[in-house]
């Protein structure tokens, strides 16, 4: 069972309230060959090897689905999409009214899934 802890937020709009918010516990991070080896044990009917080569289709898959501009809903998995940052540490404010901030590198800085 997963276990949660509860986590105090700063009160940055200093209104003297405590707030706290439930935020998960993690154990560790499975690796691939991990979870392959507990999906045998839940559903013996497929190969190691076949569940590893879906897995590693799926991967695949949502790279590049998310590199062409779409969000992949895997329904019971969760919604994935990219989270975007400038690459370099130029600044990024606007600095007049015609700034399109054209030219300034842009990375993946993260995929997001939404459970």
């Amino acid at each position: 069972m997963a276990k949660y802890k509860l986590q105090e937020m700063p009160d940055v709009h200093n209104t003297g309230k405590r707030r706290v918010y439930p935020k998960m516990v993690t154990n560790r991070t499975l690796s691939r060959k991990e979870f392959i080896k507990r999906m045998q044990g839940y559903h013996r009917g497929i190969s190691e090897s076949t569940t590893e080569a879906v897995l590693l289709d799926v991967a695949d898959m949502l790279v590049e689905m998310l590199s062409m501009g779409y969000n992949v809903n895997l329904e019971g998995i969760g919604t994935f999409s990219l989270s975007l940052g400038f690459e370099d540490d130029k600044p990024t404010e606007m600095q007049s009214e015609e700034d399109k901030m054209i030219g300034c590198p842009v990375l993946c800085s993260n995929i997001n899934s939404l459970v």
